[in-house]
């Protein structure tokens, strides 16, 4: 039998793992999440590390399972060190509860996780030229993260960075310089708006925000940008059915006075023809 020992730090004098808390994390599909163990510095000699995945061990000491389905084959690696567990291209079926039981001589320790992988699929948004349109997002206690960034097209246009800087920093150079004087990040809901929007403002919009350098959530948009209509381009149109309008106006009333004619022309006829008689 193998053994292994972990060696678990104290921080501060309290132990950096605790039985109850279940931490949540959020990972757009295709993206890579590690469940950080915090506390274990190394494996050495005896005891073990085993990860459960909504009750199924997908690994224990070091040696990588499954689950019946085969979900997490080719995904999973385990850090030799920390026993922290990664999952590499993460897939909706990979949300759930994850278990980690961490035995040393001293103590044993009950970690858990809840991921939950959001669909990788964009929001589809749509706006004219020339209006202004705000990003909506869900991440909720937005004010909690520590870096908050908005990538267009993978390239960042807004930042939010608590440890560097107090105030928003924005990047409207970018891209040839298209979103100059354009943006601006709410200093409460971090939302981003884009003013004056142009066509070549359409393509894939990411907020992306991150707490301790651990925790990340990421919502992703494509924006679709339409031509404005200028007022001009209803007057054709609208003189079109005027036209069709007055010329059945006019057709009716033709229409009416060329009856009433033929009426009183027999009319007449009728009344000669009864002279006639007489």
């Amino acid at each position: 039998m193998k053994n292994h020992l972990l060696v678990l730090l104290f921080v501060n004098g309290v132990f950096c793992a605790g039985t109850d808390k279940v931490e949540t994390l959020e990972v757009m599909e295709g993206e890579p999440v590690t469940l950080d163990t915090c506390c274990v510095i190394e494996i050495q000699t005896k005891d073990e590390i085993e990860w459960r995945f909504d009750g199924a061990v997908i690994a224990k000491n070091g040696l990588m399972d499954d689950t019946d389905d085969g979900k997490f084959t080719g995904r999973l690696s385990l850090n030799p060190q920390t026993g922290d567990l990664t999952i590499r291209n993460t897939r909706i079926q990979h949300s759930g509860l994850y278990e980690a039981i961490i035995s040393s001589s001293a103590r044993t320790v009950h970690m858990k996780f809840n991921v939950n992988v959001l669909d990788a699929l964009p929001t589809k948004v749509s706006e004219t030229e020339g209006s202004s349109f705000t990003f909506p997002h869900d991440i909720a206690d937005v004010q909690k993260y520590d870096l908050i960034t908005w990538i267009f097209e993978n390239t960042t246009i807004a930042e939010f960075n608590r440890q560097r800087s107090p105030s928003i920093e924005y990047y409207g150079d970018v891209k040839d310089g298209k979103f100059k004087d354009r943006l601006k990040m709410d200093d409460q809901s971090r939302a981003l708006t884009i003013t004056d929007i142009k066509s070549t403002d359409s393509g894939l919009y990411k907020v992306q925000v991150i707490v301790q350098n651990q925790e990340t959530k990421t919502r992703a948009y494509r924006l679709s940008v339409s031509a404005s209509v200028s007022p001009a381009a209803y007057i054709v149109p609208i003189l079109l059915i005027l036209a069709v309008v007055v010329g059945g106006i006019i057709f009716v009333c033709k229409s009416k006075q060329s009856e009433h004619k033929a009426v009183s022309g027999n009319e007449k006829e009728a009344s000669q023809e009864d002279l006639r008689k007489e």
